[in-house]
């Protein structure tokens, strides 16, 4: 299904030009939480072959988020959300998140990142991705994703074992015949786009491990309230949430660094409305600019 998924946003009249290069850490998990991480991502099928040696687990957060009792998947077949991206109130690029059809059990998204025209000399990316949840837990089963940059295309693929307690994670850059394989132990792990859809269902503060391919960061979730919020899709009754990121090394452990994220979704639908991360330079924003919702059942 992920691979259809994938066709469809890549289908001639649902793509978008430009690329875009790999941005800094923090400046990629806000892309990444707000449209798949997709500087980074990857699509593909997990291939059947020898693994490399399994990447150390991380230290596991004990108190996870979680969706609130009935609350289910916000983004839903049919939902098209559109942000704009800016840097110091510089636009930047455009997100375009989408509900693709699923079964019962599940409930899928997808992406797809375009840096703006004016951008396209100095700062050169082109993403798509598609993430599948379960409908219940709202842990990721697989995710794909593609990006194309200027030394060609990257392919990936992860495939989540949450009862095994680790995600398989295939990647495979230009040029190379074979992909890099790595199993990363990490129990209850989610990845940017299901943690997005995490947090327009939970309530209560939580902790998760969030995987981008095979880089592991623990983020720490409160909730702050519900506020009035105004974006050029209209206003909205919001609920904010301060997030806290770590990265965790395999040689280093878990970094004594913290970014900064605030995230805002809809207090009634979860839908994601806004995202932003101070930086040097400014605030980093992802902001809704188009909401177009599913068509009502007769």
């Amino acid at each position: 299904m992920l691979v259809d998924i994938l066709r469809r946003v890549n289908s001639p009249g649902r793509t978008y030009g430009g690329k875009i290069t790999q941005t800094m850490p923090k400046r990629a998990l806000l892309i990444g939480l707000a449209g798949g991480a997709a500087a980074l991502l990857l699509a593909g099928v997990l291939a059947v072959g020898p693994r490399r040696r399994p990447i150390p687990a991380p230290p596991l957060p004990e108190d996870y988020l979680a969706p609130a009792p009935g609350v289910g998947v916000s983004v839903r077949p049919g939902h098209e959300l559109r942000y704009l991206v800016q840097l110091a109130g510089a636009p930047l690029g455009v997100i375009v998140l989408t509900g693709e059809p699923a079964d019962n059990s599940s409930a899928a998204i997808s992406y797809r990142l375009q840096t703006l025209p004016a951008l396209s000399r100095i700062w050169e990316f082109e993403a798509t991705g598609a993430t599948v949840v379960d409908a219940v837990t709202l842990l990721p089963l697989r995710a794909e994703s593609r990006a194309r940059d200027k030394d060609g295309v990257t392919v990936r693929t992860s495939r989540f074992r949450p009862a095994g307690g680790g995600v398989y994670v295939t990647r495979q850059r230009p040029g190379q015949e074979e992909p890099d394989r790595e199993f990363v132990r990490a129990r209850r792990a989610t990845d940017p786009l299901a943690a997005l859809l995490m947090l327009g269902a939970a309530r209560e503060s939580g902790r998760l491990t969030v995987l981008r391919g095979a880089d592991v960061y623990h983020v720490r979730a409160e909730p702050a309230g519900l506020e009035e919020v105004s974006l050029p899709a209209g206003g909205f009754r919001a609920r904010r949430w301060e997030l806290g990121l770590r990265a965790w090394d395999e040689d280093e452990g878990l970094a004594e660094a913290e970014y900064e994220l605030t995230a805002w979704v809809d207090g009634q639908t979860g839908l994601p409305l806004q995202l932003e991360a101070p930086l040097p330079l400014g605030s980093l924003t992802a902001r809704l600019t188009v909401l177009s919702e599913p068509e009502p059942v007769p």
